[in-house]
């Protein structure tokens, strides 16, 4: 991250999301299966749908 950015988000009293290792791999290791429950679940949704129609 620039120390600029680090210096404008420190004005801003903001703390960045990747303060150390392996924090920024953490975060998206879980938002992908944060994704990928959410996606079985509107599958899920959508044939409890089609199954109802029939």
């Amino acid at each position: 991250m620039s120390v600029k950015y680090s210096e404008q988000l420190a004005v801003a009293g903001i703390e960045p999301s990747v303060g150390s290792v392996g924090d920024s791999c953490d975060k998206a290791i879980a938002e992908t299966t944060n994704g990928l429950y959410k996606a079985e679940e509107q599958y899920d949704a959508m044939l409890d749908e089609s199954t109802m129609d029939a």
